[in-house]
């Protein structure tokens, strides 16, 4: 995704907040922190969504954020290109980095 069209959803959210449901901004620490123990740099537009919005739905599509990381039990990788993170309430996170890297 292109930043301008981050940019264009972000814009949408705001102007249909009555159906947005959003838990708000991750801070740039707790981004840094996910992509240090996962071992990977997010694209700039997914930082960019954890930084403004974190986590929610609009309209029933929902987007996912990352856990705080006192709340992460398990991070696997396989192959260096895939990567399951499991907290503590059983939610898993799946990660494919195979098709870009950030770095």
């Amino acid at each position: 995704m292109a930043m301008k069209d981050m940019d264009a959803a972000l814009q949408l959210v705001a102007r249909n907040d009555r159906q947005a449901d959003f838990v708000g901004k991750r801070s740039t620490e707790m981004v840094a922190d996910a992509e240090s123990a996962l071992g990977v740099r997010f694209p700039p537009t997914y930082r960019k969504f954890l930084t403004e919005l974190g986590a929610g739905d609009i309209a029933g599509e929902e987007f996912y954020t990352i856990p705080a990381a006192d709340t992460w039990l398990t991070v696997t990788a396989v192959n260096g290109s895939v990567v399951d993170l499991m907290t503590q309430s059983g939610r898993v996170y799946h990660f494919d980095l195979t098709t870009k890297s950030y770095r």
